[in-house]
């Protein structure tokens, strides 16, 4: 999940958070399925400031997408021989 931070006055935070963090959650990735039933698991990213720390190893900068992107190339090649 793309998930991306607003704040007033500076660039938006952005966290590339995949799927399998919420086997593991955290106070910043919250998996609450033992919760309402009716409508399916409910599954929530919590920003509070408190909680950035938790975010933090999911956020995305100038260092991190180049290796993401390396990451995806080389799974593909991989895949297509």
């Amino acid at each position: 999940m793309l998930f991306m931070l607003f704040a007033d006055g500076i660039e938006p935070k952005v966290y590339l958070i995949p799927g399998y963090a919420w086997l593991t959650p955290n106070a910043g990735i919250y998996d609450n399925t033992a919760g309402d039933r009716q409508y399916g698991p409910c599954l929530e990213i919590r920003p509070a400031k408190k909680n950035e720390p938790y975010l933090e190893v999911y956020r995305l900068n100038e260092l991190s997408v180049p290796t993401i992107i390396e990451t995806i190339i080389s799974e593909r090649v991989e895949a297509n021989p």
